[in-house]
């Protein structure tokens, strides 16, 4: 039911409206950084650099929008029993693009090494999943910025968009380690170099999507308090 979850004074709905904001931006620098991976393969490094340059300016807007949030919820936007839960959810979503970035820096370090791997048939599969791990981040992200847009609208909506990312997260659980074990399974063939970069992408990679779940997880305290 519309207005089910938030409704009220201006402050609320200034609040809402900017942690819409916050979360569409958190999306926008996973997604860049799915881009920036599927770009990998053969991309010139002013390419890619320039993608990655695209994310560090997604996590700025994105830093700028959480204090906005923030700002209005201490100027005392909502009832102090919720106030604390979409504090952390704020941080908790932010989060998502401060590893975003991160994981743009990593990817980045070494652009020779991705364009390598196209042209070696036993890294293709390592390729296709790590592509797959960016594109679950940003889905997961995708689907947490829906269950937020979804506050003042349908609680039930929002509640299944919140178990969606759940789901992703646990493809991207298994899509890292099937990277890991794949590249251990190799460790003979490759230099212990280009084993520890590969590993350490595809972990980041997860930790997006582990931190989209995490703010998912304080998404479903707080509409589970406006139910109560």
């Amino acid at each position: 039911m519309p207005g089910e979850l938030f409704f009220g004074r201006k402050k609320e709905q200034e609040a809402l409206h900017a942690m819409k904001e916050h979360s569409a931006e958190v999306h926008r620098a996973a997604s860049k950084l799915a881009e920036l991976a599927a770009a990998l393969p053969g991309a010139d490094p002013a390419a890619l650099e320039a993608l990655a340059g695209d994310v560090k300016t997604l996590e700025s807007r994105a830093d700028a929008l959480r204090a906005r949030v923030e700002t209005l919820l201490q100027r005392g936007a909502f009832l102090p029993v919720l106030r604390g839960n979409l504090f952390s959810l704020t941080r908790r979503t932010d989060e998502v693009a401060n590893l975003a970035e991160e994981a743009a820096d990593e990817l980045t370090v070494r652009p020779r090494l991705y364009a390598l791997l196209p042209k070696k048939p036993e890294l293709k599969p390592i390729l296709r999943d790590l592509l797959a791990l960016a594109g679950a981040a940003a889905q997961a992200t995708l689907l947490l910025q829906e269950a937020v847009h979804e506050f003042d609208q349908d609680l039930d909506v929002s509640n299944q968009k919140l178990v969606r990312v759940g789901e992703v997260e646990h493809e991207a659980r298994t899509l890292e380690d099937r990277v890991v074990r794949g590249l251990f399974a190799m460790e003979e063939k490759l230099d212990p170099v280009t084993l520890h970069q590969l590993t350490q992408v595809a972990r980041l990679l997860r930790r997006v999507a582990r931190a989209a779940e995490d703010a998912s997880d304080e998404a479903f305290l707080i509409t589970l308090r406006r139910r109560v």
